[in-house]
């Protein structure tokens, strides 16, 4: 009979102390899961902002390829396969804007304006556009390169 008592008070406190220890290990596992939660959300915002500077520079570095080439039809006066890959430019520059974040705007949107201007240029057969996408290569060339 005493055996029994002492073999149902041992395997009672060894019961309450694995369930004391289990239930720290569930608050423990909580913290872990919070913490990791939040530097995960960290990192998402992080690698969302990166993908968003490759965008832009793909984006604008195409535009920036396109231009040359339009440059080259320009000086060989094919006027109309130089409209049709400012509008390519075009739409280029307007998907930088859209994935770009506020404080990159700006010279984004001149970079668009300046497009429209040798657009303009080009349905007049104006040469000076030549020199007008001259300027926009080299500054996007500045700002991504």
């Amino acid at each position: 009979m005493f055996r029994f008592l002492f073999n149902l008070i041992f395997v009672s406190v060894i019961f309450l102390v694995g369930y004391s220890m289990g239930g720290g290990k569930v608050v423990d596992y909580r913290h872990y899961y919070l913490n990791l939660k939040e530097s995960l959300t960290e990192k998402t915002r992080g690698m969302s902002s990166e993908t968003s500077a490759v965008r832009i520079q793909f984006n604008l570095t195409d535009a920036s390829r396109i231009l040359s080439s339009v440059e080259s039809d320009m000086m060989e006066k094919n006027f109309g396969i130089a409209l049709d890959k400012l509008a390519i430019v075009k739409k280029r520059v307007d998907k930088a804007i859209a994935s770009a974040p506020d404080t990159e705007r700006r010279p984004l949107i001149e970079i668009r304006s300046a497009v429209e201007e040798i657009r303009v240029a080009t349905v007049r057969f104006d040469m000076e556009a030549i020199g007008k996408i001259r300027k926009v290569i080299n500054t996007i060339d500045a700002m991504y390169r």
